[in-house]
C-alpha cells in the first residue's frame, strides 16, 4: 500500500499481476492509499485458496491488517467479478466501486458447463506446456486484439506480467474463479448501495451488453463506454480511462 487518504483497493485480470495497474495508478489522484494486491492464485499470491469466497475473505483480512475500513475498490475482468461478487457480500466495507469488462456470473446452466470443461482444458494444457506456451496462447487471443496494436515494448511489457505468475497457481484460480465457476451474482447487484461505475470498451459487444445490464441492476451505478477500446480499454486507452475513474473517485459520492 503507498500513499495516504482514502483507500483505493485495484484487482486486476486473470493472469496479470498487480504491476499491471502501474500505468493507471499514476494517473489516479494522489492523496489516496493504493492497494494493489496480486490475486489468488497469480504472482506473490500463487498459493493462496483460489476461489470467490476465499479471494474475497482474503482482501478483508489484508483491509483489516492494514486498518482499512472501507476503501474504493476497482477491478478489471476477473478482479471485476471479485468486486461484485464482494460488493454483494461486503457492501459496508465499500467506499465506491468501479468495474472494467466485467459481469455477475454465468447464469445459463449449459454455458456454465461449457465454460467449466473449457477453463479445465486451459488449465491441463498450461500445466503441461507450461507459462512460455500459455503467454504467447493467451496473447494471440481476439479478446486482447486491441492490445496488439500497441506494440512490440507494450507486447514485451504485457507478456512478463503473464510470466511472472506460475502453471500451478494459474490452474487452480481457473478452477476456482474462472467464469464456468465463479457464482452468479445478478439476482444480488441490488444489495450493493455504494457509488458505481460500469466502464466497457465500446468495442467490445459482448461486455459493453453486460456493462448496459448492470448498470440497470445496481441501484447507484452509472455507464461509461471507452471509445476506440476492446476488453482491457484501461491498457489500451489508459488516458481516458483514468479520466473516468479520477472524477469517480473525486465526485462519485457526490452524484
Amino acid at each position: 500500500m503507498d500513499g495516504e487518504g482514502p483507500a483505493v483497493t485495484l484487482l486486476h485480470g486473470f493472469s496479470q499481476i498487480g504491476a499491471s495497474w502501474d500505468e493507471i495508478r499514476a494517473r489516479l489522484p494522489r492523496g489516496h492509499r493504493y492497494i494493489v494486491p496480486d490475486l489468488p492464485g497469480h504472482g506473490a499470491n500463487a498459493a493462496a485458496r483460489a476461489d470467490m469466497e476465499g479471494a474475497g475473505d482474503a482482501l478483508i483480512a489484508l483491509w483489516n491488517e492494514l486498518g482499512v475500513e472501507r476503501s474504493h475498490v476497482i477491478g478489471y475482468s476477473l478482479g471485476g467479478r471479485l468486486a461484485l461478487d464482494l460488493a454483494t457480500r461486503h457492501p459496508q466495507r465499500l467506499l465506491s466501486l468501479a468495474v472494467i469488462g466485467a459481469h455477475a456470473g454465468l447464469q445459463d446452466p449449459a454455458l456454465r458447463r461449457q465454460r467449466v470443461e473449457a477453463d479445465r482444458e486451459l488449465a491441463g494444457l498450461i500445466r503441461a506446456r507450461g507459462m512460455e506456451w500459455f503467454a504467447d496462447y493467451w496473447a494471440g487471443l481476439p479478446l486482447f486484439a486491441g492490445q496488439r496494436e500497441l506494440g512490440p515494448t507494450w507486447t514485451a511489457r504485457s507478456r512478463s506480467w503473464r510470466l511472472a505468475n506460475k502453471a500451478p497457481g494459474l490452474s487452480a484460480s481457473l478452477a476456482g474463479m474462472g467464469q464456468g465457476s465463479a457464482p452468479d451474482r445478478w439476482s444480488h447487484l441490488a444489495r450493493i448501495d455504494a457509488p458505481t461505475l460500469i466502464i466497457a470498451g465500446a468495442q467490445d459487444e459482448i461486455y459493453s451488453a453486460h456493462a448496459r445490464r448492470l448498470a440497470q441492476l445496481i441501484p447507484r451505478a452509472r455507464l461509461a463506454l471507452v471509445a476506440g477500446a476492446g476488453h482491457a480499454c484501461h491498457l489500451e486507452r489508459p488516458e481516458a480511462t483514468a479520466r473516468l475513474l479520477e472524477d469517480h473517485l473525486l465526485h462519485g459520492s457526490t452524484r
